[in-house]
């Protein structure tokens, strides 16, 4: 999945962001200042070499020391002064949680990244699933988010969809218009945006993200027969979410509590004959070659042969987005990852579309008469 968040203008520079893990030398540097003191302490209290110390060997007399001697005098209190420099810089390597998380920032160049989207890249900020490192709640806070999340399990869900594959894209409006396309054909505004599952380069507003692609979907099965000589479509929601997006129908006896059953209507669409027109009938149709029945269908039809057509599709409404992932925008989003439709279709005959050409032949090639 890839969140495209549209702003008006970058107010940070373009890069790819995330959790810069620390130089380990940056942590370890105090810790040896420390055990250096350590060393020099236990060595006079001890008349041990600070040569023949080790850290192993100093945190050991260290803790022999505190575990026998009472504190009576410098040298045991030095001894105690030494075991708590040990202790303290050891608790400060395993607990410090900057060494833990890093530090949030410009990460990376583009150098490593898919050649295909760097042309945007060069103007966007960038956020992937490894760059979190699975710090949600220092993350959504972020100000280069521009406050897209209101809460860590957001953003989580969005990067971690897709087997935490996806990613974070935040750049301008201006640069959306030059290298996508609307979905709608219209002009990007701010906000959340996605990408079409099928069609590179097209964005698809967030929120309405599945009852788009839903309705994109039932335009195209329509087109689909409509090209193949259609008279009568009606298309009947069996189970899942209605043709029009408008509710969820959940199957007999599979009935949910959050979902309100929705008697759906049957959508019946009427065409005027229109001729086959088999070489552009898949033509722009991307969701239509996902069932190899229709394509089957397809070649029954083109011979004619076929004046009735009834078949129940089980579809994936979910589309390549988890539904889960817009739950956590919209407490009352219902939506079903499957959906089941029975489209039931009546073409015309041959001799009705052998009419219909006739018809239209004549038509183009009659002369008006003019008066002289």
């Amino acid at each position: 999945m890839k969140l495209i968040i549209l702003v008006d203008e970058l107010k940070y520079p373009p890069g790819i962001y995330g959790y810069n893990p620390l130089d380990i030398t940056e942590i370890e540097k105090p810790i040896k200042d420390n055990l250096n003191s350590a060393f020099q302490i236990l060595s006079s209290t001890l008349d041990v070499s600070a040569g023949a110390l080790t850290t192993g060997t100093a945190f050991q007399i260290g803790t022999r020391v505190l575990g026998q001697f009472t504190p009576i005098g410098v040298g045991i209190s030095g001894a105690m002064l030494a075991g708590a420099l040990l202790k303290g810089s050891y608790d400060t390597f395993k607990k410090n949680q900057e060494a833990e998380k890093g530090v949030w920032g410009l990460q990376q160049s583009f150098s490593n990244e898919n050649p295909q989207i760097l042309k945007y890249l060069n103007s966007s900020i960038i956020v992937h699933y490894a760059s979190i490192s699975k710090n949600y709640k220092d993350a959504y806070k972020k100000s280069e988010f521009y406050g897209a999340f209101k809460k860590a399990k957001q953003i989580q869900k969005v990067l971690e969809a897709d087997g935490s594959n996806s990613e974070i894209i935040i750049t301008s409006v201006d640069t959306a218009q030059q290298y996508f396309d609307h979905i709608g054909k219209g002009f990007f505004a701010t906000g959340k945006y996605v990408l079409h599952p099928k069609k590179l380069n097209v964005l698809v507003p967030f929120e309405s993200f599945h009852s788009t692609m839903l309705k994109e979907n039932d335009e195209e099965f329509i087109r689909f027969f409509a090209s193949l000589g259609a008279k009568k479509i009606v298309i009947q929601t069996i189970e899942g979410v209605s043709i029009d997006g408008s509710g969820v129908i959940p199957g007999r006896g599979k009935a949910k509590a959050k979902y309100k059953k929705i008697e759906a209507a049957d959508k019946i669409y009427e065409f005027f004959p229109e001729a086959i027109d088999s070489k552009s009938v898949l033509k722009d149709k991307v969701w239509i070659q996902d069932f190899p029945k229709m394509l089957t269908f397809l070649e029954t039809r083109k011979s004619h042969r076929l004046k009735y057509f009834e078949e129940t599709v089980n579809m994936n409404t979910s589309f390549g987005m988890e539904i889960d992932v817009v739950f956590q925008f919209n407490g009352d989003f219902t939506w079903n990852k499957t959906s089941s439709y029975r489209y039931e279709v009546d073409f015309y005959s041959e001799k009705e579309l052998s009419k219909t050409e006739i018809s239209n032949t004549e038509t183009q090639h009659h002369t008006p008469s003019r008066d002289i």
